[in-house]
């Protein structure tokens, strides 16, 4: 095993026993750092700090506009209305993607974390900045298994690690043999396709 669990195994994992992966955001495609959305936060009363309303003509056109153009939202505590440059803060708390194969968040200064995908690798331990995570910029052989990206978020689209499939389906479909039990099935690519092969296989193409 590579590196040290500074989360003595009970942070940054899963019940599935996979460790939460880390990745810089440099080391992915520029195009899919696009597919991130952005977390501001609630909207808030830029003089009080109190959570805001959505402005209602009806009920707060009577409110002091502060110094912004528009009255988008209003604080019923200061009696005031304002804009979204003042109700929100200039940078994004966080960043993420959600759907239904990954969940990723912004971590750190410029890293990204990867909680729930259909794939993994074998990485090293993270440093102590993201206890019990694995390294996806640090992959290797006796590694752990570590939540990561798939080839279609890097570029070319081809990761740089070895990706294994956390479901795999029933059968090789190299040999069409069954999948052996607990076994790191692979992912490969072939062409513009992808194949889960058997580690029986993957030893013989490589």
């Amino acid at each position: 095993m590579s590196g040290i669990d500074y989360g003595l195994g009970r942070t940054n994992i899963d019940r599935n026993g996979i460790r939460y992966g880390v990745i810089n955001m440099h080391s992915i495609a520029p195009d899919m750092l696009d597919a991130l959305e952005a977390d501001y936060g609630e909207p808030t009363c830029p003089t009080c700090g109190e959570l805001a309303d959505d402005y209602d003509e009806d009920h707060h056109d009577s409110y002091e506009i502060l110094s912004g153009k528009w009255a988008e939202y209003a604080c019923l505590k200061c009696q005031c209305a304002f804009d979204t440059s003042e109700a929100l803060p200039e940078q994004p708390l966080r960043l993420y993607y959600v759907d239904d194969n990954y969940a990723i968040e912004s971590c750190l200064d410029s890293d990204l974390i990867i909680t729930k995908s259909p794939f993994y690798t074998l990485a090293a331990f993270c440093s102590p900045c993201v206890p019990g995570a694995g390294s996806l910029d640090s992959p290797t052989p006796d590694g752990i298994r570590t939540y990561c990206l798939g080839p279609e978020w890097f570029e070319p689209a081809q990761a740089p690690y070895p990706i294994y499939v956390v479901t795999p389906q029933p059968m090789c479909e190299e040999c069409g043999q069954e999948m052996p039990h607990d076994a790191h099935v692979r992912l490969i690519q072939l062409g513009d396709m992808y194949r889960e092969w058997c580690p029986q296989c993957v030893d013989n193409l490589l």
